[in-house]
C-alpha cells in the first residue's frame, strides 16, 4: 500500500525532528561517545570470546591495528581488511572512514560541534567493531562468521522488521538500540551469570 503524500510528509517532518533531537543529546557531548566506547569494549572483552591472557594480548594487539587502520585506512596493509570490512557491511558508514566532514559556513558552531560530534561516534563505532573483527578473522572465524559476531555484539542496527523501522523507530528515539541490547543483555546473564 503506498502512504497519501499527507502522510509522506508527516512523516517526513517526525523523523527529521526526531533525528535533530537524537542528534542534539548525543553528538555535542564527548561523555556520551566515551561511554559507548567503553561499553562497546567491555562487552567485546565479556563476550566470552577472550578467555585468556594470550587471547587479551591479542584483541589488544587487533585494537592496536585497527587504530592504524583507521589512521591510514589507503595503507597497503590496510587495503585488503578495509575492503573486506565494507564488503561484510558491519560498521555502518565504513566508505566515512578518513574523511574529513565538510560543514556549511550557516549555524558553524552548532555544526561544528555535531560534526566533530558525529567523527567522533563514527570513531567509536570502528573501535568496538573492527578490532574484535580482526581479532575473530585471526582466531579462524570467516569473514561471514566474524562480522555476524560483531553484529550480535555491537548491535546492528540497521536489522529491524519493517514494522520497527517505520513505527518503533518513530515512537521510541533510540528504540534500535534498545531493542538490540535488551537479548545481547539477557544470554549474556543467562550465560555468564558471574561476569567475564
Amino acid at each position: 500500500a503506498t502512504q497519501p503524500e499527507s502522510l509522506k510528509s508527516l512523516l517526513k517532518v517526525i523523523d527529521t525532528a526526531t533525528a535533530q533531537f537524537k542528534a542534539n543529546v548525543t553528538l555535542p557531548f564527548a561523555s556520551f561517545g566515551m561511554r559507548n566506547l567503553m561499553s562497546g569494549q567491555f562487552v567485546n572483552i565479556s563476550s566470552g570470546e577472550i578467555r585468556n591472557a594470550r587471547d587479551f594480548a591479542d584483541y589488544l594487539a587487533a585494537v592496536s591495528d585497527a587504530g592504524k587502520m583507521r589512521a591510514n585506512p589507503t595503507g597497503k596493509e590496510w587495503v585488503r581488511w578495509m575492503e573486506e570490512i565494507q564488503a561484510e557491511g558491519f560498521v555502518e558508514g565504513c566508505h566515512h572512514f578518513g574523511a574529513k566532514a565538510t560543514l556549511g559556513r550557516s549555524r558553524a558552531a552548532l555544526r561544528t560541534g555535531l560534526g566533530a560530534g558525529s567523527d567522533f561516534n563514527r570513531h567509536v563505532e570502528f573501535t568496538n567493531r573492527v578490532p574484535m573483527y580482526l581479532y575473530l578473522r585471526r582466531k579462524g572465524l570467516s569473514a561471514t562468521e566474524a562480522s555476524s559476531r560483531v553484529r550480535d555484539l555491537q548491535c546492528d542496527y540497521g536489522r529491524l522488521a519493517p514494522f520497527e523501522k517505520s513505527v518503533m523507530r518513530r515512537a521510541v528515539p533510540f528504540y534500535a538500540f534498545t531493542r538490540k541490547m535488551g537479548p545481547l543483555f539477557l544470554s549474556t546473564l543467562a550465560e555468564r551469570p558471574g561476569g567475564l
